[in-house]
């Protein structure tokens, strides 16, 4: 107790006490409430491929690294726990301290870009019509695998291969372990859309084109054994058995050298002891 009466903390207290001193946000401003905060964006983004970037009608916003990686979070999973964000985001502090700390960083946000986050009492989300690129471009993919896309349907416009890798690459110069899962469902729905893609302009008759996404989906995965099949099926339907069977080897020779494993039935009926296999029929989800 000092001179004027109050207890001080000694040892580990003591650092928590600092710990929420650090992180404490004056009274008011960022609060649980039994609704949501009040504050919408105009016009909000939030661009996660190729770099972080939050933009309100038109003006960059300037946010520091632990604000950044909440908006990121909440760009990726809409809406999640109040106590999973302050866990993913500061690991290695007390679960009251993290909590302080996800208080604070939400009233920086919401100083900088006003009504982005919406904080309720157990979990907080983002602005709703706050707009993220990652979403978009996984809408697109999603509607390329979708069972209603036809060669005619406006989703083949937009043309899976155009997407460059810094569109495809999630926050490339970040290492947070949480991201990794997202990095990989992104990359996965990318490879599905090259291949489904590359199969409804074989049907149509587009061998070139065709040929060029499942080469880019072989060259991205060279195990991806369903994408060496789609690179087959093409030549096969050009009538080129020779680089049908080239392309057969490749995949043999991927697949023995790097996990000691032959071909699928499925693959190798679509050569062996036949000239050409013209009604190559890909597995749901190719």
């Amino acid at each position: 107790m000092d001179n004027s009466g109050r207890h001080l903390l000694r040892g580990p207290l003591a650092s928590t006490q600092h710990q929420l001193t650090r992180c404490a946000v004056p009274l008011g401003r960022e609060r649980p409430m039994q609704g949501y905060t009040d504050g919408v964006p105009l016009r909000a983004s939030v661009r996660l491929l190729g770099g972080f970037e939050v933009m309100v009608e038109d003006r960059i916003v300037d946010l520091p690294v632990s604000a950044q990686r909440l908006v990121a979070v909440l760009a990726l999973h809409h809406s999640w726990p109040r106590s999973r964000i302050a866990g993913t985001l500061w690991p290695h502090s007390s679960e009251l301290s993290a909590l302080n700390c996800l208080r604070t960083t939400v009233w920086r946000v919401n100083r900088a870009a006003p009504g982005l986050i919406r904080s309720g009492v157990r979990a907080i989300e983002l602005h709703p019509k706050a707009s993220v690129d990652v979403t978009e471009v996984a809408e697109r993919l999603r509607a390329v695998l979708g069972p209603c896309c036809s060669s005619d349907d406006p989703c083949d416009a937009w043309d899976v291969g155009d997407l460059t890798t810094e569109e495809r690459s999630l926050l490339p110069e970040w290492d947070e372990c949480w991201l990794a899962p997202e990095r990989e469902r992104l990359h996965q729905l990318w490879l599905h859309g090259l291949e489904a893609q590359a199969n409804r302009l074989l049907k149509s008759g587009a061998f070139g084109r065709a040929l060029d996404l499942a080469l880019a989906s072989v060259d991205s995965d060279p195990l991806r054994e369903s994408a060496h099949r789609v690179v087959i099926a093409i030549h096969l339907a050009e009538g080129n058995i020779a680089q049908a069977r080239a392309a057969y080897s490749h995949c043999v020779r991927v697949l023995e050298e790097e996990l000691g494993v032959e071909p699928s039935p499925q693959t190798r009926a679509m050569l062996v002891g036949r000239r050409a296999n013209y009604s190559y029929t890909p597995e749901r989800g190719e």
